[in-house]
């Protein structure tokens, strides 16, 4: 794998959503951004911080969408936050249409659990790494293109 463009201690969740948050400085038009990690690494968070940047939304209004795999919001530009922790297939990302997001011009797009679609993925995808260290500490990294 390249070198990471960034990597980051987060030493407690405050980190990680400020991280999230300041994160938007490093955005272009029609980004996506994959995150990857276990359960509870901190993929939403790191998610409210971007989002509530971007939208304005308080981020206790920002939920991951589990059960409905997209949550759109609006703001300097369109987010659509994907959670496809539940998603059984690539065919079922692709027949509900979500291929279209993910090259959208104007929005940009927060995939967490992306296993399933890295063959949809456009080319300048973000990947970011969140690694468990301990219980308050992550080693988050990130990384521009195809996944490795």
């Amino acid at each position: 794998m390249d070198a990471p463009l960034f990597e980051f201690k987060s030493l407690c969740s405050e980190d990680t959503f400020l991280l999230g948050r300041n994160f938007v400085k490093n955005l272009g038009n029609n980004q996506v951004i994959c995150l990857h990690g276990n359960l509870g690494s901190g993929k939403t968070l790191f998610s409210k911080g971007l989002i509530s940047s971007i939208t304005n939304n308080k981020p206790e209004d920002i939920l991951s969408p589990t059960f409905t795999y997209v949550a759109e919001y609006e703001g300097t530009k369109s987010v659509f936050h994907f959670d496809l922790y539940r998603m059984k297939s690539s065919e079922e990302f692709e027949k509900l249409g979500f291929c279209d997001y993910l090259y959208d011009k104007d929005s940009l797009s927060i995939v967490e659990w992306p296993e399933l679609i890295v063959d949809a993925l456009p080319k300048n995808t973000c990947h970011i790494y969140i690694d468990y260290i301990s219980d308050t500490q992550r080693q988050i990294r990130a990384f521009q293109g195809p996944k490795k």
